[in-house]
């Protein structure tokens, strides 16, 4: 008889345990354009839980959810629109989704005037030394508002990072944005129409994305952003400086851990740096998580009249008259 109860009792607690882990699902397949093709370096959005999933080269995916906690998902890449599906209709073996072109917001612009001659011009400090790093994690972005002369209204031609050797895995990949000033003076809109997804090959080594076939114009000054993504081949690494855990991260499980690689920060004399920041730890915790917050300039001590700063700059062409 007791046998019996404990064996039935045996039972329910492998289905209920088997009931609790069958909320989480596996969910995989690709995010394709109207000729089927991948879009490279899309992504998938969790709805509730906040969390968002970086696709491959060939726009695959693969990432587990919890269904009962999640009801949508969202499918989306740069210059394309955003599509979201609800969980009932998503088919249970390979997910195909096929997103529609925006219409391009960028103007073709030509650089040219009589009797003028085109030059290039570096905003930013270029290639300074290196002097120290910033550890980040998943889903932070620092963004750098780099100036040009307002008589210069010239293009974009290339962007440029700086990644350390410091990291766990610095070839992990991370995303760069360009964004116009907006009225407050904080990043505004994002002028780029495709996802600007980069790596580094052996750290202590500027980065580099050509964007001189966008024409984007740099009208007095842009901001350039690093983003640190979690996605395909993306893994976590402990943060063990000093034993400091990342204050940044309201999730615990993401507390101590992050991209793997380092943004380069350098010193500047006597200039100010703009960096406006958005955290993970306000995308994690819902409170915040489309904010912007300024950083105050960090001056050094002992390196007098001198701001530290991350390490970006750009290039661009204009017409000298």
């Amino acid at each position: 008889m007791h046998s019996s109860i404990r064996s039935i009792f045996f039972l329910l607690l492998v289905f209920c345990s088997g009931s609790a882990h069958a909320q989480m699902r596996a969910f995989f397949g690709r995010i394709v354009n109207k000729d089927n093709k991948g879009i490279i370096n899309s992504f998938v959005k969790v709805e509730k839980a906040n969390q968002t999933f970086l696709c491959d080269a060939k726009g695959e995916f693969y990432f587990k959810a919890d269904i009962a906690a999640d009801d949508s998902f969202s499918f989306y890449g740069q210059g394309y629109d955003k599509t979201t599906i609800e969980l009932d209709v998503l088919p249970e073996d390979s997910i195909i989704v096929e997103l529609q072109k925006k219409s391009n917001r960028l103007q073709e612009a030509v650089i040219g005037a009589h009797g003028g001659r085109k030059r290039e011009a570096v905003a930013g400090a270029g290639r300074t030394s290196h002097d120290a790093g910033c550890y980040l994690t998943f889903k932070d972005e620092t963004a750098l508002f780099l100036p040009v002369d307002s008589l210069r209204n010239g293009l974009l031609n290339e962007v440029n990072v700086f990644v350390t050797k410091n990291g766990e895995a610095v070839t992990n990949k991370f995303i760069v944005h360009i964004y116009e000033r907006d009225s407050t003076g904080a990043p505004g809109e994002e002028v780029t129409d495709s996802t600007l997804v980069l790596s580094a090959r052996k750290g202590n080594e500027w980065v580099s994305a050509d964007l001189s076939n966008k024409k984007i114009q740099v009208k007095g000054g842009l901001f350039v952003s690093v983003e640190w993504v979690v996605g395909y081949k993306n893994d976590g690494y402990p943060w063990l400086i000093n034993g400091a855990s990342n204050y940044y991260s309201g999730n615990d499980s993401l507390r101590t851990f992050y991209n793997g690689q380092v943004l380069g920060l350098t010193w500047l004399h006597d200039v100010k740096p703009v960096v406006y920041r958005r955290y993970a730890r306000t995308t994690f915790e819902n409170s915040a998580p489309d904010k912007w917050f300024l950083t105050p300039p960090l001056v050094g001590g002992c390196k007098r009249n001198e701001c530290i700063t991350p390490m970006m700059y750009f290039t661009y062409t204009y017409v000298e008259h």
